[in-house]
């Protein structure tokens, strides 16, 4: 339960900071550091929560961390980059940042915010 509530902070804090890139049209660097611990954080949960995604669907579970480390890539390029992106280019950023966390709610079928309700 821990690893779960941990790796769904790690991505609301993640979708704060592409939100903050995003609308600043700046990357700050404290935002980018920030980005990074986060990373780290989301990886260590996500392998703490694998073997559990790995049973119920090895198939997503595989594209989930793909996608995943696809959307490190893409955050990076935003960073680097924010200035040359176009305002689509930024906001499709942020659609699949919101699209992977909406991915893992499906994964984990919905835990731990259905439990809340």
């Amino acid at each position: 339960m821990f690893w779960l509530w941990l790796h769904l902070l790690a991505a609301v804090v993640l979708l704060v900071v592409i939100l903050l890139t995003v609308v600043k049209n700046k990357a700050i660097k404290a935002v980018v550091m920030t980005a990074r611990v986060d990373y780290l954080i989301a990886i260590i949960s996500g392998m703490m929560l694998f073997s559990y995604a790995w049973s119920k669907s090895p198939v997503l579970a595989v594209l989930k961390v793909l996608v995943a480390l696809a959307v490190i890539g893409i955050c990076e390029i935003l960073f680097k980059r924010v200035k040359q992106l176009s305002l689509l280019s930024r906001g499709l950023i942020l659609v699949v940042v919101i699209a992977l966390g909406a991915f893992g709610l499906m994964l984990s079928e919905g835990y731990p915010l259905i439990s809340l309700v």
